[in-house]
């Protein structure tokens, strides 16, 4: 059997911002090849410059950006050489394609689908327009949207999240291209959804023959997607070979960080590994390793002179460590186990839902009458002192509506939330906020943009006239060291923060008013794994040290095997299963709890394993893995 022809070399790329500190290089000598029907996944953190090669090779760089590149090439056609215009007419599109990270706003709200759709293709094509829309139907049903004549007349507002991102998918196959690079594209969605759009993507590679580039942080997505992967950082590949070896056997100490903040599933939950500090902003030439500043095993060689490649053929990284050494090291995942102990529940809950109902009226469209949508149907727990209460599911299935009724910032229709024996709508705003403060899913949103750091956290007393100015600021300064946060970031603003500094800013305004119970909706959702591994562990200790309740609002089921004791399943506004932690996940009674725990991607070689619901059956079913090529 013929090996397959290289359908994209990348030598030497590098993208260059001009900045007012001096030249940035966010990509440096970037090389990689991708064969026909390959997918290569490139990974690291945010800044690393994975989403900055992808828009170079499309060319949608922003204007303060120009690359510089020994050669890029498709399928034996230099596209260095070809200006913008000729490559919007012949490649962009047509021989490669994208699908962005949040389709919502990558789709024109004020256009149908179907103008989307065939639009481009009817203008650079010459296809009329009663075939490109015969094709664009007929793509539409291939990625599974029901009805898709009829969704052609639509906006994007009326389909669902993972529907849109479906369509993206579906414009992008539009004109059979040889290359789909995808930016992130399961990030804001469900487990379930998820799990979907990548088993989908990889049936059409196996459908098509199409080559992938899928830019992403989560390495479990990688693991179940992709054939091979590029480690970035600081602008650099690091690291890169097979998916497989990259995973199990990891070389560079960045890859072996990385994969060290994930959260296992195989095991009793240990305190996630998390390498120190953030990216920088590498400005000018760098004569030395990238990741030097934040490397464990740093040597003084490391600061002068840049790291030997090592490359066997098979795979290389760039270190000055040999292979030999690296698998000497310790293992990069601390083995200090973090489950709380058995909490004693005898007593009164902390927080309670007795019988909630919520009902919406809400309409379909513009002349359509009023209908009842049941956001909550009879949901009743109760959460004790000291431990960690997770709520899972789908997006609408009620979650944060709850959350809502039980901060009082909504009031239920039928039932109550109780705080403390009391009522919630009843007890004294000041006092609800010395007992329960929350921490929301996206920290740059919910911080005010025009304050200060100090001023962030302090206001919370502000509000509720406690101390003078001296007082808070010595709270504030408690409180960021409490969190990890260093006092000379106090002038600093919000935008002048990194993600993982601005969730610990958002955490210690919650803790500034010394709070028994913490509702954390989706607090991980919007962070790199590594930032998410270090706010894991902020979240453990403080829990840990102050005695903290929290509340856990999420759909990742690896944080809620990571943190919580009892979690509760929820579908379409019901509670259809709660239990300890373990027994949930790993013993399920309800077939919808099992959908969800069989989405989970995993990526290392112990796959979850969920015992049968009939408990005299001696098998095990296997849920999660590969959905791709192998």
């Amino acid at each position: 059997m013929s090996e397959a022809r290289t359908i994209l070399s990348v030598e030497d790329l590098e993208v260059i911002l001009d900045t007012p500190a001096g030249q940035l290089k966010a990509v440096r000598g970037t090389s990689f090849d991708l064969k026909a029907g390959e997918a290569i996944g490139i990974v690291g953190e945010s800044g690393s410059g994975k989403s900055m090669t992808a828009l170079a090779l499309m060319r949608l760089l922003p204007r303060i950006a120009r690359t510089r590149a020994g050669s890029i090439t498709l399928d034996d056609r230099s596209l260095v050489a070809l200006s913008d215009g000729e490559f919007a007419r012949s490649i962009s599109g047509r021989k490669i394609s994208m699908i962005f990270q949040e389709p919502m706003t990558s789709l024109n709200p004020v256009y149908t689908i179907g103008r989307q759709m065939t639009e481009t293709v009817v203008r650079f094509s010459g296809l009329s327009r009663s075939a490109a829309r015969k094709r664009a139907i007929e793509l539409l049903d291939r990625v599974r949207i029901p009805d898709p004549a009829g969704r052609m007349h639509q906006y994007p507002h009326q389909l669902s999240g993972g529907q849109r991102q479906r369509v993206m998918i579906a414009m992008a196959l539009m004109s059979e291209p040889e290359l789909i690079v995808a930016d992130e594209p399961t990030t804001a969605l469900d487990v379930t959804v998820q799990a979907q759009i990548m088993e989908l993507l990889a049936e059409l590679r196996r459908e098509f023959g199409m080559a992938m580039m899928l830019i992403t942080h989560d390495l479990a997505v990688v693991a179940a997607t992709v054939d091979k992967v590029a480690v970035m950082y600081g602008g650099e590949v690091v690291e890169s070979g097979p998916c497989r070896d990259i995973l199990t056997e990891p070389r560079h100490p960045y890859t072996r960080g990385l994969l060290a903040c994930v959260p296992k599933m195989d095991h009793a939950p240990t305190r996630l590994g998390a390498i120190p500090g953030i990216v920088p902003a590498l400005l000018g030439n760098v004569d030395y390793c990238v990741f030097s500043s934040r490397c464990a095993q740093v040597r003084p060689q490391c600061r002068t002179a840049k790291p030997p490649v090592r490359d066997d053929g098979h795979r290389s990284y760039k270190c000055i460590l040999s292979t030999a050494e690296i698998n000497a090291l310790p293992a990069a995942q601390p083995d200090e186990a973090i489950r709380a102990s058995k909490i004693e529940r005898g007593g009164q809950p902390l927080l309670e839902a007795r019988n909630v109902h919520k009902v919406y009226q809400v309409k379909r469209g513009l002349f359509s009458r009023r209908t009842a949508l049941h956001a909550l149907d009879d949901v009743s727990f109760a959460i004790h002192p000291g431990e960690t209460f997770a709520l899972v599911g789908e997006s609408g299935s009620g979650k944060s509506t709850l959350a809502r009724i039980l901060l009082g910032l909504e009031t239920a229709d039928k039932g109550e939330a109780r705080l403390s024996g009391r009522i919630v709508s009843r007890v004294d705003p000041r006092e609800r906020a010395r007992l329960m403060q929350p921490i929301f899913q996206d920290p740059y949103s919910s911080l005010n943009p025009r304050h200060t750091i100090a001023r962030i956290i302090a206001r919370p007393l502000e509000i509720h006239d406690i101390g003078d100015a001296t007082s808070r600021r010595k709270a504030v300064a408690s409180v960021m060291e409490r969190v990890g946060l260093p006092e000379r970031v106090m002038n600093n603003y919000p935008s002048q923060m990194s993600g993982g500094q601005r969730q610990r800013v958002a955490i210690a305004r919650a803790l500034i008013m010394k709070p028994a119970l913490l509702v954390c909706d989706e607090p991980t959702s919007a962070l790199d794994v590594s930032v998410q591994a270090q706010i894991l562990n902020l979240m453990t200790d403080l829990q840990r040290d102050l005695g903290l309740t929290y509340l856990l609002i999420t759909h990742n089921i690896a944080v809620v095997h990571q943190v919580a004791t009892r979690v509760a399943v929820m579908n379409k506004g019901q509670i259809v299963e709660v239990g300890e932690v373990d027994q949930v996940l790993r013993r399920p009674r309800h077939d919808y709890t099992r959908l969800l725990l069989s989405s989970v991607p995993e990526f290392d070689n112990s796959p979850f394993q969920v015992e049968p619901l009939h408990s005299g059956s001696r098998e095990r079913s296997t849920v999660g893995g590969r959905v791709g090529p192998s």
